[in-house]
């Protein structure tokens, strides 16, 4: 399987968020995420517009995880 490298202009997540500065109440949620890659696992459309970084599961649960703790 080929490998593949990100487009160099494209915003890599940030692997270390802060907090937002509001409180959300408990009952609300996040609705839109993008979960991308591995890319050597789940390859990318030939004919696609833009490669982005791998932004695995794992991280998203992350960022759920500490996003909740900020939570009312």
């Amino acid at each position: 399987m080929s490998t593949f490298q990100m487009d160099k202009d494209w915003l890599v997540f940030d692997p270390h968020p802060s907090k937002p500065a509001f409180r959300r109440r408990r009952e609300q949620s996040i609705a839109h995420c993008h979960v991308f890659g591995p890319g050597a696992v789940f390859p990318y459309a030939p004919e696609r517009k833009y490669t982005p970084c791998d932004a695995p599961a794992a991280k998203l649960f992350e960022l759920r995880d500490f996003l909740a703790s900020s939570a009312t």
